[in-house]
């Protein structure tokens, strides 16, 4: 199998880096600097693209994990991990369609959904990186293969 030990760090600085550029491009845009404001934003959408190659080439090699604790921090981590998941799956036709708008000088629309896409894109980009932190650097020892768990409650 291929190790690639660096994708889950290579993966946080995409996140952190579009959460940077979803600020930077928000606060372009309120100063009126439009042109700012579309590069920005264009370079958050290309970070978010190379996490999510990143991130689906990850799980291909090395399949999903999940958190092994009985305690409250397993609550805590599926409280954070759900929706950040959910509303991940949820953004990706809300970005096209912002970027859709934009690029088609479609602004009324563009603005309303940039209100709604702003604030979850910006979530699950800051959230992905406290993911990372929980699983790679607080409890990297809780985090187990799903399909080792499945092995160990899997009838002899």
């Amino acid at each position: 199998m291929i190790d690639l030990p660096w994708q889950p760090t290579l993966s946080a600085v995409l996140n952190a880096s579009a959460a940077t550029l979803l600020v930077l491009g928000y606060r372009a845009v309120k100063r009126g600097s439009l042109a700012t404001h579309k590069k920005l934003m264009i370079s958050a959408f290309a970070c978010s693209s190379i996490f999510l190659t990143n991130y689906l080439a990850q799980r291909f090699v090395h399949g999903a994990f999940t958190f092994q604790d009985d305690s409250f921090l397993r609550t805590a981590y599926l409280l954070l991990l759900i929706p950040h998941t959910l509303l991940a799956m949820a953004m990706v036709p809300m970005i096209l369609m912002t970027f859709y708008y934009a690029f088609r000088g479609m602004s009324v629309s563009h603005k309303k959904l940039a209100r709604v896409t702003l604030p979850v894109w910006l979530y699950v980009s800051v959230t992905g990186v406290i993911l990372f932190i929980w699983q790679q650097v607080v409890f990297p020892d809780k985090m187990v293969p799903m399909k080792a768990k499945a092995e160990a409650v899997a009838p002899k």
